[in-house]
């Protein structure tokens, strides 16, 4: 970017400021970005203003993967000589690759396969890197997972490598962190599959397959957090899968560990998910509502917390969720808040949002009333669905060709709206089109039909500029 690049972005802005106002614009935007470039010069006229902003995102961020390689190889090889823990962790932590740590647990791993001799040394490494925290559990065991891929190619160099890998295994504790970790991606699957599907019977078939009752905390926080990064239908699937799941599946205790365990790492999640305050504390207090969790599980976590004062920070936000969950539990028609929390259409029964979508179809063809149609449509809050509503209005039009005028001008000003995606639209015609044998046999002209709607929509869309 040129040098000139603020000072011409704060004149563009100035000179449209006047008219800005005399639109009644909103001066936070301009505010905002008035704080980003005062930042931006900040770090331009600091001192090694160059050196600094090329290391602005970590001294390890930009580090090629060859060299950072070549680090932890000599890290692990100094420790060897000297076995100065602090040394080897001020060395490993310098790196600023915490998502790469698998790899010194590799090469670890490999050298005690190599040298059996070093086993001890670097076990007692990996033992502190783990107690420390250093090296997450998943990077433990993601470093475990890469090396026995590696077992076929290894033992062409090292023919003892399988036996000393079990045996290795064994001393690390490496195969609970194996069965932790399979457990989690299986669950993860199966979770996807359901938030596609809906098929909570099937997920319960998956969950009693794993087996493994002792580990089911964590598919109450893996749940959870997966729900964050969906949208307010995919939460309240999660919800109502817990009470599906209680108490025949996943006991009492389960669901209290895996909220448990969410509250531990509130602060991490924190920077990946900035609601995640309000979202939790709305998922825990669905499941006191729901009879998952008992009604005295805030004031016990708050007295096990005011026991333990080591993080006030996270104490703090833990301390704000539970407020929240008290407020929503102790509010006037709680029960009903809460069963709606994720939104008046999120928990819908599918047969019931296509029944409401036909009726306010019908209505307009009766009232032409688009505003009508729109607010009905918008209130079932399914975007994510409103292919159901274009393919219900086509076989409409194919059962009875006098609707199409009425029936087409409004879809053109759904789209026109941008109250159904061209997506949407597209997914509505090709569900149509998949079920034109079955159509024909009732309506035997619906194929001849259907040809000329889609010629005459894509006219109409076309000459209105909907697509």
């Amino acid at each position: 970017l040129p040098p000139s690049f603020v000072q011409k972005v704060r004149a563009k802005r100035q000179a449209q400021a006047g008219l800005d106002q005399e639109n009644g614009g909103s001066t936070n935007d301009k505010t905002n970005v008035e704080r980003v470039l005062i930042c931006v010069e900040g770090h331009i006229n600091s001192r090694h203003a160059a050196e600094r902003l090329h290391r602005c995102w970590g001294s390890g961020a930009g580090r090629d993967i060859d060299a950072t390689k070549a680090s932890m190889d000599g890290l692990l090889k100094e420790y060897i000589g000297s076995q100065d823990v602090e040394e080897a962790s001020r060395c490993l932590s310098s790196l600023k690759v915490p998502f790469f740590h698998h790899e010194c647990v590799k090469q670890a791993i490999i050298m005690m396969l190599e040298e059996p001799a070093n086993q001890p040394k670097l076990t007692s490494l990996l033992t502190k890197f783990s107690q420390s925290g250093l090296i997450s559990d998943h990077q433990m065991s993601t470093g475990f997972h890469r090396v026995k891929q590696r077992l076929p190619d290894l033992e062409l160099d090292i023919p003892q490598a399988g036996d000393r890998f079990t045996d290795l295994a064994l001393s690390l504790n490496l195969s609970e962190l194996d069965e932790e970790q399979t457990f989690k991606f299986k669950v993860v699957e199966d979770l996807q599959e359901f938030l596609s599907s809906g098929d909570m019977m099937n997920f319960k078939c998956s969950v009693e397959e794993l087996g493994q009752p002792e580990m089911h905390h964590l598919l109450v926080k893996r749940a959870i957090m997966l729900a964050f990064d969906r949208g307010q239908r995919e939460r309240e699937m999660i919800s109502q899968l817990f009470s599906f799941l209680y108490p025949e599946v996943l006991g009492t205790k389960q669901f209290v560990e895996g909220f448990e365990n969410i509250l531990d790492c509130i602060e991490d999640i924190l920077l990946d998910h900035p609601q995640a305050v309000e979202m939790l504390s709305l998922f825990i207090a669905r499941a006191v509502i729901d009879d998952i969790l008992p009604p005295s599980f805030v004031q016990k976590v708050r007295a096990k917390r005011q026991e333990d004062q080591e993080n006030r920070n996270c104490q703090t936000i833990v301390d704000r969720i539970l407020v929240f969950v008290e407020g929503h539990i102790n509010s006037r028609h709680a029960a009903e808040r809460l069963h709606r929390c994720w939104g008046s259409g999120a928990g819908r029964d599918i047969d019931a949002t296509k029944a409401s979508m036909d009726g306010l179809l019908k209505e307009y063809i009766g009232s032409q009333d688009v505003e009508e149609a729109s607010r009905c449509l918008s209130s079932l809050k399914v975007p994510f669905f409103h292919h159901e509503c274009v393919k219900q209005a086509i076989i409409m039009m194919l059962e009875e060709p006098a609707n199409q005028p009425k029936l087409t001008s409004l879809l053109t000003k759904f789209s026109q709206s941008g109250l159904i995606s061209d997506h949407q639209m597209s997914t509505g015609f090709h569900r149509v089109k998949q079920r034109l044998p079955d159509l024909e046999l009732d309506i035997p002209q619906a194929g001849d039909r259907f040809t000329d709607l889609v010629l005459k929509m894509e006219e109409v869309f076309l000459k209105n500029g909907a697509i």
